[in-house]
């Protein structure tokens, strides 16, 4: 009922499917290929660099110069949250790494990206993130056609229940609230 294209081109809705299918599709792919090669850990610490992505690709985007206050202080949480986290790295540093920084990329460049079309291609919120949320699931169809195991899907109602609420609640509501959020405040925030 919320995929409504009444009064929005075709771009428009397309862009807001490709943003979705960055910020939860591509990203989740990505961070998901992360924990063959990284610890919790890692991972967590690779992380830190997001606040900055999302400070630099919205200037970028929105054609602005560089806010050097708004990069330092992504700067500044970066290193606080590097220090906090940090812990030893494994033998498959670098290739956790670079997965973990195009996840972090790709989900700036989709929360970015939603904010900016929010603010240059406007349509209700619930429209747009049902768009999102189509273009996020058209990734993970692929992917499963391409990398799913059939014989690992939940077996039990209490798996399918777990699964049906980190779908539904954790990564639904929780994902638009994330992005609506990021629709009412500066990028540099």
């Amino acid at each position: 009922p919320f995929l409504r294209t009444r009064g929005n081109s075709l771009k428009t809705v397309g862009l807001y499917m490709l943003v979705g299918a960055m910020q939860l599709g591509v990203m989740y792919m990505l961070s998901f290929r992360a924990y063959l090669y990284l610890t919790v850990s890692e991972l967590l610490l690779f992380t830190v660099l997001t606040p900055l992505y999302i400070t630099l690709i919205y200037d970028i985007m929105s054609k602005r110069r560089l806010r050097w206050g708004y990069a330092f202080s992504a700067l500044l949480a970066v290193i606080g949250a590097g220090i906090i986290r940090y812990d030893q790295v494994t033998d498959h540093f670098w290739t956790g790494l670079l997965l973990v920084q195009l996840s972090n990329i790709t989900f700036a460049i989709g929360m970015v990206g939603y904010k900016r079309l929010m603010e240059t291609r406007p349509m209700p919120q619930h429209n747009a993130f049902a768009w999102f949320y189509l273009g996020a699931f058209l990734v993970a169809v692929i992917a499963w056609f391409l990398l799913g195991n059939a014989q690992k899907m939940p077996q039990t109602t209490l798996q399918w229940g777990i699964l049906v609420f980190l779908g539904v609640v954790a990564s639904g509501i929780g994902y638009f609230m994330w992005n609506y959020g990021a629709t009412q405040v500066d990028a540099g925030t």
